[in-house]
């Protein structure tokens, strides 16, 4: 028999059950909080560690359901709905991807955002990424090359060769897929074309020229020349593009291949007449963006021996547009191109000098001998040859 004040009390034979109860709500909260925290970050790496921490919402709730088996569809539902409620960041990420296709860069900030927002649309609402209706995030189709490409006219290769590099589009996610070392060996620079080949993955400019350099190899036909911008924009943005130019030793027409944000500056049809032509081209384009171009720097035409070991000559004639008209500008395009030949890339390769118009050789001749004082000595021992050594008689003081 029980005594009356033994008596069993109903307060305390439910506390335990109310202390699981009270624990599951706050991981029940805290994996809610932790998702939105998610939904809120700029920082990628950041946000996958909240993520991962709370499993993504889902993890609590699910251990908190086997614990206490009355809340198992409470907390299914709970789980569902929050799974399912990403509609916010589908819009901002429509928003997003509106913004690049209308030709307008991210920001650092917004490419970190928008991936954050990718990885939760991907885990909540997967078929959301590749709905034709909805974002249209799914991978573009691997691009192919026209079956029998080699026997069709030149422009027609040159332009299924800048449709291909056009299909892998611009890589717009701030990540770096491929090697842009432009310093390697050209057989190097061409294993590098394979691999994106092989990978199809987004590219920029760089690659789009090593791309290029692989689509034209063994084209005897076409010189393959090296030409990369410097412009400004504003006032204080200095912004740096490169594209490789196209020249048709029969006719003399150029035209350039390539890759960019603006389809205006990423290549330009066989149609002209000279290298002052397709620069121009270029430059009435950066105008249309506010762009003022600073430096053009041309190459020398690259070989077409895929396994070569020599380097790429990317830079040998350097043009300051800033301070001089475009017009004077022009005269040094030319007198570059007319020199391009496979002589002067074998003296490139034995001296590594490069070339500077006559004007800028007389007016820099002083500071650039100051910039290099050897450069006397190695000219009057040229002129004089050198003098006799002490194994044929010669003597290191005077007679």
């Amino acid at each position: 028999m029980v005594k009356p004040d033994e008596a069993p009390n109903p307060n305390l034979a439910n506390s335990a059950d109310d202390d699981e109860r009270d624990d599951d709500e706050r991981e029940d909260d805290h994996g809610a909080a932790a998702a939105a925290e998610a939904r809120e970050y700029t920082d990628t790496d950041a946000a996958a560690s909240v993520l991962e921490a709370s499993g993504d919402g889902t993890r609590n709730t699910k251990d908190s359901a086997s614990r206490t088996p009355g809340r198992k569809d409470e907390a299914e539902v709970s789980g569902n709905t929050m799974l399912n409620d990403v509609s916010s960041e589908i819009v901002e990420l429509r928003a997003m991807t509106d913004r690049v296709r209308g030709g307008m860069p991210l920001t650092t900030k917004q490419t970190e955002r928008a991936a954050v927002l990718i990885r939760l649309v991907a885990v909540s609402n997967p078929g959301a990424l590749d709905d034709t209706d909805g974002l249209d995030l799914a991978p573009p189709p691997r691009p192919v090359l026209p079956l029998g490409m080699d026997k069709l006219p030149l422009k027609l290769r040159l332009r299924a060769v800048q449709g291909y590099i056009t299909a892998l589009q611009y890589n717009h996610t701030g990540e770096q897929y491929f090697s842009i070392n432009k310093q390697r060996p050209l057989g190097r620079v061409m294993d590098t074309a394979k691999q994106i080949m092989r990978d199809g993955l987004p590219i920029k400019c760089v690659e789009a020229v090593f791309l290029g350099l692989h689509l034209t190899m063994g084209w005897k036909e076409i010189d393959r020349i090296p030409v990369s911008f410097k412009t400004q924009v504003g006032g204080k943005h200095v912004h740096r593009h490169i594209v490789l130019l196209v020249r048709c030793r029969q006719s003399g027409t150029f035209g350039a291949l390539g890759i960019s944000r603006r389809n205006e500056l990423a290549c330009a049809d066989l149609e002209h007449p000279s290298i002052t032509s397709v620069l121009t081209r270029f430059k009435e384009a950066y105008e249309t963006w506010w762009h003022a171009i600073l430096k053009v720097r041309l190459g020398l035409p690259v070989d077409h021996d895929p396994l070569s070991s020599t380097p790429i000559c990317w830079r040998h004639c350097c043009i300051t547009v800033a301070g001089k008209t475009w017009k004077e500008a022009c005269k040094g395009f030319e007198e570059q191109s007319a020199r391009s030949t496979k002589r002067l890339y074998e003296k490139w390769q034995m001296d590594g000098e490069r070339y500077r118009p006559y004007a800028e050789k007389q007016s820099g001749l002083g500071s650039k001998q100051s910039h290099r004082p050897w450069q006397a000595a190695a000219d009057a021992l040229r002129v004089s040859g050198p003098g006799p050594s002490k194994s044929e008689g010669g003597t290191s003081s005077g007679d």
